[in-house]
């Protein structure tokens, strides 16, 4: 790993993680908050590590693939979380964990291969639309968690199962940015396949 500013901050993503979910699964609600604040951190630290990168001109094949990675270490977690709060639909998670492992897997093979895999723009827009909804409804457990009332936004979003419909969308955004990274690096495919056998 070369240890340079943006590197740190994404290793820091990586870091919080665990940390964010734990804090989110406490039943103490002066903890969810910090875990709602820490991951408010973290998310910005995503836009912060390549914007300095790009600033500082410090741009490598580390960071490429190491961003995209700490930003799955984030979001996996907090999508767990969810599942857990019972917030999220334990299967689309999955779908979205599964793309996830599968893509960073093939990016390992890829590297071996020295031809490292870009990340589309659609897989861009696929993380950030992700990073708008768990970011959505941090916010609304912070408030909730502030006003300490009931029925929550959060009760009320859920008996109208917006936070799955959502997430249903997201799940097929998901799955076509998974179609153009197969269609896009099909020759990687092929190797993989040849190895196999």
């Amino acid at each position: 790993m070369q240890l340079n500013l943006p590197n740190i901050i994404s290793l820091f993503r990586v870091v919080a993680s665990p940390f964010v979910v734990a804090l989110l699964l406490s039943e103490d609600t002066k903890l969810k908050l910090y875990g709602a604040i820490l991951y408010a951190l973290a998310a910005f630290s995503d836009f912060l590590d390549g914007w300095l990168a790009r600033k500082m001109n410090l741009v490598s094949s580390w960071g490429r693939f190491f961003d995209p990675l700490a930003d799955k270490f984030l979001t996996v977690g907090v999508f767990i979380a969810l599942v857990f709060m019972g917030i999220a639909n334990g299967l689309l998670v999955a779908i979205i964990i599964a793309r996830d492992i599968f893509t960073t897997y093939m990016r390992v093979i890829a590297d071996r291969m020295e031809s490292p895999i870009r990340t589309s723009m659609t897989a861009k827009i696929k993380t950030f639309i992700q990073m708008l909804y768990l970011s959505g409804i941090i916010v609304i457990i912070m408030i909730d968690t502030s006003k300490g009332t009931t029925p929550t936004i959060m009760d009320w979003l859920l008996a109208r199962n917006i936070p799955d419909i959502t997430l249903f969308f997201i799940t097929l955004l998901t799955l076509w940015s998974t179609y153009e990274y197969i269609r896009d690096n099909i020759s990687i495919f092929a190797y993989f396949s040849k190895k196999k056998k």
